[in-house]
């Protein structure tokens, strides 16, 4: 007999693993697992906004306050099928991507518990798409059915004027804000009892910060983050080297430049010759996962691959912060503060901890490299 999976049990695995796996430590977490997956989309511009919604809009979910996430990169019948899917990711076995748990997108059931994507511009049209776990155990008179319906033309203007103006492409998600007034069933408060308000990335909205985090992507050049008052953070690197991230170059590469306000960066970045990866994903003991391509067994996605970047911000106070930026969940943003004279400085590291010897060379590379540039 075929065994069939109970559609009402995705409920519950969303909710054990947003207690349990996807650690969430407010609107940081968010902004930093999105940025990832825009990062992995190609894209070089990235809009995120805390928005009150409009009261008038077609779609109930776009009547209340919510998180705007708009970006420039690939976006395709694929990329929307791996939103909406819930159990495994496209990118578990894509080395080019960050992300391998599909922690980005699941990270945003802690503020919201169905979200909507619209798109233009891209090669192929793809229809506006409502993630929507709960319709699966909706009964008349909740929410969660009226959620369904796809957005209307104007809803999805609405949403796109939101986005990246001027961009010849874009994808745009809102993620409506849970509430006491916005439950998907009369039964529940949704997949946790925690409500969001508007204030929601006020912790996120700091340059340096921000900084941080553009200086380790690929692929973002151009970062704007808007908090509900109209505050904005913008984040733009222009022409400055970013990492490369190609195995087929292995050794040492600066990157760095301008960020922001006065903000700078200098960066090493390692990738170790191929035969490491292939040593370590040989090893006795390496994982394998399901290929979604060929259903075939394959051992789990590794390169070694490392990078720091030091940060300078010359109206800063006399510190230094040694902070991890490590993208997949291998280690808490907490970090030992080192206080002493000189500029304030940040040292943000994206070497994975399970490569010591060589996170240990990158971390003194930059350092060693941009001594005379941080004076």
């Amino acid at each position: 007999m075929t065994m069939h999976r109970d559609e009402k049990s995705i409920i519950e695995d969303l909710r054990t693993n947003l207690k349990e796996r996807y650690h969430f430590e407010g609107g940081r977490t968010l902004l930093r697992e999105l940025l990832q997956n825009a990062d992995d989309s190609g894209s070089e511009q990235v809009r995120i906004a805390v928005l009150s919604g409009w009261p008038d809009a077609d779609h109930p979910l776009l009547r209340v306050p919510g998180l705007m996430v708009a970006n420039d990169g690939r976006y395709d019948a694929a990329s929307a099928q791996g939103i909406a899917r819930f159990g495994g990711s496209v990118k578990a076995t894509d080395t080019a991507a960050i992300g391998r748990f599909g922690m980005g997108q699941k990270t945003a059931f802690h503020v919201c518990d169905a979200f909507l994507v619209v798109s233009e511009g891209h090669e192929t049209e793809v229809p506006p798409l409502v993630v929507n776990p709960y319709i699966v155990i909706g009964k008349p008179g909740d929410a969660c059915l009226e959620w369904e319906d796809a957005p209307t033309a104007r809803d999805r203007d609405l949403l796109l004027s939101s986005g990246l103006a001027g961009s010849a492409r874009q994808m745009v998600q809102w993620y409506p804000l849970r509430s006491p007034t916005l439950k998907p069933k009369t039964t529940t408060s949704g997949f946790l009892p925690k409500s969001y308000d508007t204030s929601l990335l006020d912790d996120a909205n700091n340059p340096f910060w921000l900084s941080g985090i553009v200086s380790l992507l690929r692929n973002v050049r151009k970062l704007e983050v808007i908090v509900t008052d109209g505050t904005s953070s913008i984040i733009d690197r222009a022409a400055s080297p970013r990492l490369r991230f190609d195995p087929a170059t292995p050794g040492q590469t600066d990157f760095g430049g301008p960020l922001c306000a006065g903000i700078r960066s200098v960066g090493k970045e390692m990738m170790a010759p191929t035969d490491f990866a292939t040593d370590l994903t040989a090893s006795e003991g390496w994982p394998d996962i399901l290929d979604r391509q060929d259903d075939a067994m394959v051992p789990q996605k590794a390169l070694p691959h490392g990078a720091v970047a030091l940060l300078v911000d010359p109206d800063g106070q006399d510190e230094l912060d040694i902070t991890w930026s490590v993208f997949l969940p291998v280690a808490s943003e907490s970090a030992p503060r080192v206080v002493g004279t000189g500029r304030r400085c940040q040292l943000n590291s994206l070497a994975p901890r399970k490569w010591p010897v060589l996170e240990r060379q990158m971390l003194a590379a930059p350092f060693q490299a941009s001594k005379a540039s941080i004076r």
